[in-house]
Formats: structure tokens, C-alpha cells, sequence
């Protein structure tokens, strides 16, 4: 009989546990520091973009997600300049923040952000602002 409660508070304990890790992995894998998903909300749709007037994808994000546009800090220990998100458009790297400027709404399908590791890992090193990602209507 004593063996038996023990047998069911362990496993009553190991169930207990496991939910905890699970609640812990989950809430790790959806926002955290350097998580690209701590600074955004999704991307920006067409369906958001008919919500604001705006003439550009520059003003699109800066109106929808002006964090996009901020710079993520130095972009090495021996480069102190700010790392700005580069821009691509339709999965081509186009140039720098003010490429947006020449991007009508018209033309805009989605805008999404990927954060540095994200941007590495898709198109390679050297993205240390991340990426700002522009998909067209085509």
C-alpha cells in the first residue's frame, strides 16, 4: 500500500514537471530577448495597409511598425555603426532604409521583418539589422 501512493505521487510530480517545461519551452519560443518576435506584431498585410493612409512602404512601416526601423545596435565590435535592417524585395536585396521610399502601397502585397539570425540564415552573413522584406503584388 505505502508503495503504491509513492508509485503515484512520482508520477503525479513527473506530469506536473513536464507541463511546466512545456508552458516554459512555448512561452521561450514565441517571445523573448533578440527574439525577432519580441519586436513585432506580423507582418504587415494589405488588409492593414488599407487601414492608414500612407503614400510608401517607408511610411507603411513607420505608421504600422516604426520598431522595424530602429537600429539594432552597433554592427560589430569593430564597426560601432548603428545596424539598420537591409531591404529586400520579393527575395532580392534591394539597398538601405531609404529604398522603401520608392516602393508605392499600391505595389505592396506584405511587409514582414526578420531579425538578424533569421536574415542569416535565409540570405547568408551580414545582416545585423535584420531584414525588412517587401512582397509585391507582381
Amino acid at each position: 500500500m505505502i508503495m503504491f501512493d509513492y508509485k503515484r505521487e512520482l508520477l503525479m510530480i513527473k506530469n506536473v514537471l513536464s507541463l511546466a517545461i512545456l508552458v516554459l519551452l512555448m512561452a521561450c519560443a514565441t517571445s523573448g530577448p533578440g527574439s525577432s518576435r519580441a519586436s513585432r506584431s506580423g507582418p504587415i498585410t494589405v488588409d492593414g495597409i488599407a487601414e492608414i493612409s500612407a503614400g510608401d512602404a517607408y511610411d507603411v512601416v513607420e505608421k504600422l511598425r516604426a520598431g522595424w526601423l530602429r537600429s539594432r545596435g552597433p554592427n560589430s565590435v569593430s564597426d560601432p555603426s548603428p545596424a539598420y535592417p537591409t531591404i529586400y524585395v520579393d527575395g532580392t536585396r534591394r539597398g538601405e532604409m531609404d529604398m522603401l521610399r520608392t516602393i508605392s502601397v499600391m505595389d505592396i502585397q506584405e511587409i514582414d521583418f526578420l531579425s538578424t539570425q533569421e536574415a542569416n540564415l535565409r540570405y547568408g552573413q551580414g545582416h545585423f539589422g535584420g531584414i525588412i522584406h517587401v512582397t509585391t503584388k507582381r
